[in-house]
Order: C-alpha cells, then structure tokens, then sequence
C-alpha cells in the first residue's frame, strides 16, 4: 500500500515552487532496499531501490536531472504468478529516451497482462510546459489513459480505479490542496515540509471505506484469508503500521521544483529492525539542477 500526492503548475512564478510530489511507500520491513542516491553509469538518475535478488534496480519513485519523474503504485488485488516486476517499467523509462506517451504506447501498453495490477504516473518537466501521461493496466482501454487531474493535483494510492478512491485519498487530497494553496512559497520551504509530512504521517482509519473493503476482499484465495483482508482497517489510514507482519510506512518522499530548475528530493527511510519505542528515521536530502540542453 502506497500513496502519491502531486502537484504541477506550468505558470511561472518565482516565488513558487513548479512541482510538489509527496509520497509513502508501504513495505515489509525487513525487504532489502538501497536508500535514495544517485544511479546508473551517468549518474543522471536517482531514487530509492529494491536489493532484494530478483527485482534488484527497481523502483517505486524516480527522477532523473534532466526532469524526468516516475511513480508507480501496485493496485490492491488478486496477484497473478509468473509475472513481471512492475518496478523496472520506472528504471525503463528513466533511462529512455522516449516521452512519456511514447513510453507508455510502445513499452507499457503492448505488456499490460505481463503484470499485475499498477498504476504508472509520468512526467517529463524539460520543457516550459509539463508533460504527462497516466496508465493503469486494470482499466478498459477507454478510461487507462486518463490523467487524474484535480485542482493541478494528482492523487493515487492502490485504489482500483482513480476515479473511486481510497477515502484516506480523499480525505488526503483536500488536506494536500490546502497545504499548497496556503505553503507554496520558496520563503515557506520548512513549513511546506512540515506540513506535508504531517499529512504523510496521518494515521486517522477509515475503516468503513467500501473501496478498500471489497478491494482487500478480493485477494481471499479458496476462502484463505490474506493479511490484506484481515487487516484491511489498519491499511485505511495513510500511515500504515502492522508491526505483527512487519509491514508498514517505511519510507516518506518529498519532492520540490521551482521555475528554476532547482530541485530537493528528500527521502526519509524508517532503520530496521525496527524499534517500537523508539523508531529512528535515516534522512537523505539530494540538491541539484534540473539539466537542459
């Protein structure tokens, strides 16, 4: 279980910031992962990645310096085997040189079944204008392809379908428009961070939410209960901690663009094994520029 919170404005303004992306990501604890730097033989990518051996190099959140971002959240579902790592489309396209429309129509689109569910949000920010492209491989072929746009904002989780989400998305959008309506000002930097870490650290339930209810219901295998279904209540708040299966939040993702192309990608990753009363977080704050030709 993961959520995204983004924001985009393509009106310069000096005093703002062009991009805002908030995000956690949910995991088993103890799942080998390599804390956000710099990768690839230029150096020109970075995120966060998975270590463990077979899907060693993949990601769930991505960016390159010349202003590529990619996000990817794994739709809540039955699971199919045999199947393809969903986390390599990010490597995929942060190491292409293909747009992202063009990505999604040639690399994505054509091997939608090869994986289980997922949602891929990309943009390219190399241009004055910002380009954008959604798909969901569970959608019809009508609906994939619809970027979910709301107020400049974009908010997914696990959710099926963006057009009915979570209701800790719900609920988390309103609070993220108003965070950005009321912080998006460079001189506000610290309280722009603050805020939405509070929003990422959330840990009000909706446990009635029938979304997630028939969602964690579907994973039941041969009247096998999952862990998803039975703790479907305690993955209802943005903020997920179960530590009796040793999955939770384990990482935030705050990351900011100005009209300058000065960027601040900040990854806060909780340290394992995990100490309940004191649970100590590792910071890695990476600074550049967006690089243009």
């Amino acid at each position: 279980m993961c959520v995204l919170f983004l924001y985009y404005n393509d009106n310069p303004d000096s005093s703002k910031y062009r991009l805002i992306l908030a995000s956690n990501r949910d995991e088993k604890f103890d799942r080998p992962t390599k804390p956000l730097d710099f990768w690839g033989s230029t150096k020109i990518c970075l995120s966060g990645q998975d270590s463990q051996n077979d899907v060693e190099g993949s990601t769930w959140l991505g960016m390159t310096k010349t202003g590529k971002v990619a996000i990817l959240l794994n739709i809540l579902g039955p699971a199919g085997i045999d199947k393809e790592s969903r986390g390599f489309l990010i490597k995929n396209f942060l190491t292409s040189d293909l747009g992202c429309q063009s990505f999604i129509d040639q690399c994505v689109q054509p091997r939608r079944n090869s994986y289980n569910g997922f949602q891929l949000l990309l943009l390219d920010t190399s241009s004055p204008q910002t380009d954008v492209a959604y798909f969901n491989n569970r959608e019809n072929d009508l609906n994939c392809r619809d970027v979910p746009m709301d107020n400049n904002c974009i908010c997914l989780s696990n959710a099926k379908s963006a057009k009915t989400p979570f209701q800790k998305i719900a609920k988390g959008r309103e609070k993220f428009i108003e965070i950005v309506g009321n912080f998006n000002y460079k001189d506000k930097k610290s309280e722009l961070t603050e805020k939405l870490l509070e929003l990422l650290r959330d840990k009000t339930k909706y446990a009635d939410d029938p979304v997630l209810q028939s969602q964690a219901e579907s994973t039941v295998s041969e009247g096998n209960e999952t862990n998803f279904a039975k703790n479907r209540d305690k993955l209802s708040s943005l903020y997920v901690y179960i530590p009796e299966l040793g999955y939770g939040t384990r990482t935030h993702s705050i990351i900011t663009m100005d009209f300058d192309g000065h960027c601040e990608y900040l990854e806060k990753t909780l340290l394992t094994p995990v100490d309940e009363e004191d649970m100590q977080w590792n910071d890695t704050l990476l600074k550049f520029d967006i690089e243009t030709e």
